[in-house]
């Protein structure tokens, strides 16, 4: 199965008041912010440096830190840039999970940006959240100018050259029932989150603004044996590729409404989505009067008899059908009249 991770780049706007590092994956001359690999893909990443101060670089020396769990260096593709002199000691690749890369250069320094120091090869052996990070080697001056002048300390305790965080396809779908729904009936959603994959979704959201004619909107996550109140918005956690979650939602119709009923549910995650058109879904409902509400009004009066009446001599051809079955027997007939003047009697 293919596993998809982003590789999120953060070139730090001052790094500690000095030199900025970036890294180009793919060796294309772009120093990238985000980069997403398939597992068992080799890539070549170039280590470029910046705002490197006049006189320039007589020599450089750093470490890099990453996840030996989840990446693995290609020993061969791993080189110092040739501008630079180095021991056949370097790059050092011993240490799992580190790299150490130092060079010296006999030339004029070298000032300015993107000025390349070397080139990891890595191969993705599990996708996950880590980081790659850029250290100082410890003791040893590493970055000199050519006057003698040592950068070391504005590197600090080091910085993050990348964020690495998964790839995940995630599928929202919506359905709702009764369809049409009449008013004072419960109407439910059903929201189903799927993970299409290749890799864990991280803090899965979901977002669904029910219409505002629905009172008393609850939720449940157990097939309906518990139900919690809807504040528009629940959080699922991780969803593992493969596997879906499914949310129920109740709410009665307050109100009648003309024409349909639009609710749309949306999901987002932490996780890089590659496929975003199906991170929502919109259902329409429509909407019916109560039973005897001829006319829409939220009220059974005398007129919504009268157009009952109205409506079984065929003199108004314009009267809303959607309450005339008073009696819900599936017929609109004289009963039906009886049945909304019997209503409006009674004490």
């Amino acid at each position: 199965m293919l596993m998809v991770f982003c590789l999120c780049l953060f070139f730090t706007t001052a790094v500690h008041g000095a030199l900025q590092f970036g890294l180009d994956f793919g060796q294309d001359g772009v120093l990238e912010e985000t980069r997403a690999l398939q597992q068992d893909e080799e890539i070549a990443v170039d280590i470029y440096v910046s705002q490197v101060p006049a006189p320039g670089l007589r020599a450089m020396g750093f470490k890099i830190v990453y996840d030996a769990e989840r990446l693995q260096v290609i020993d061969d593709g791993t080189t110092i840039e040739g501008i630079w002199l180095s021991s056949p000691s370097f790059p050092d690749t011993y240490t799992p999970g580190e790299i150490h890369f130092a060079g010296f250069q006999t030339g004029a320094g070298l000032s300015g940006n993107q000025i390349r120091l070397g080139t990891m090869t890595f191969r993705c052996k599990e996708a996950g959240a880590f980081e790659i990070r850029l250290l100082d080697r410890g003791p040893t001056d590493d970055f000199v100018l050519t006057d003698g002048t040592v950068l070391d300390a504005v590197m600090g305790d080091g910085f993050i050259l990348a964020q690495i965080i998964t790839s995940a396809d995630l599928r929202v779908e919506k359905s709702g029932d009764p369809e049409p729904v009449r008013v004072g009936e419960a109407l439910f959603y059903t929201v189903t989150v799927t993970n299409l994959g290749p890799s864990q979704a991280l803090n899965v959201t979901v977002t669904d603004q029910v219409p505002a004619v629905l009172e008393d909107v609850r939720h449940t996550q157990n097939e309906g044996l518990t139900w919690t109140a809807w504040t528009g918005q629940l959080q699922l956690g991780s969803l593992d590729a493969g596997y879906f979650q499914r949310i129920l939602l109740r709410g009665t119709l307050s109100s009648f409404h003309h024409g349909s009923l639009s609710n749309t549910a949306t999901v987002q995650s932490d996780s890089l989505d590659p496929d975003g058109t199906n991170n929502e879904a919109v259902v329409e409902t429509r909407s019916l009067p109560k039973q005897g509400d001829i006319n829409g009004d939220d009220a059974i009066e005398l007129k919504d008899a009268i157009m009952v009446l109205r409506l079984l001599i065929r003199l108004d051809t314009d009267t809303l059908y959607a309450g005339a079955d008073a009696t819900g027997d599936g017929r609109i007939g004289m009963d039906d009249a009886v049945h909304i003047l019997r209503i409006l009697t009674m004490p």
